[in-house]
């Protein structure tokens, strides 16, 4: 389970003690990196991959331990989340630059932790289903891409 604990944590990043969520999107930031002069066509590829790995291991880590349908040091779902935002970001603008990668960042940060309708309701209500935790996990913040790459489109537009 060592494997897929360094994968779901974002190389660890999940245990920091602090804010496990936004180190796990730096984790993200990091691994945009060397994607950042791709095309979104490259992100969506990288955001159906990371949601897939990320559903899988987050079946598995719950199910050794079933109390905790949502633990901390599961990052892997901001990743994914992270991805699908500069997808579409780069779908409307057709690169992503700099100030797109930090307002990206800083939008996505803020609708995974506010969790507005129907956010909070996947994240509060799939949970409750044991063979849907695993999608539980990574739905909620590929929810949250969506209006997190909304606002940065408008704020870059803007």
């Amino acid at each position: 389970m060592v494997g897929y604990r360094l994968l779901a944590s974002g190389f660890y990043a999940g245990y920091l003690p602090y804010m496990p969520g936004t180190w796990g999107s730096f984790v993200g930031v990091l691994l945009t990196w060397p994607l950042i002069s791709c095309d979104w066509e490259i992100f969506l590829i990288a955001t159906i991959f990371t949601f897939l790995l990320g559903w899988l291991l987050s079946q598995k880590l719950i199910q050794e331990n079933p109390q905790n349908t949502d633990p901390s040091y599961i990052v892997i779902d901001e990743i994914a989340g992270l991805f699908l935002t500069y997808c579409i970001i780069t779908w409307f603008f057709g690169e992503l630059s700099f100030l797109a990668l930090g307002t990206g960042f800083a939008a996505f940060r803020l609708f995974d932790i506010w969790k507005p309708f129907p956010i909070n309701w996947v994240d509060k209500n799939l949970s409750k289903f044991p063979p849907m935790v695993g999608l539980s996990v990574m739905l909620d913040d590929i929810l949250a891409a969506i209006p997190a790459a909304s606002l940065t489109i408008l704020i870059l537009f803007l």
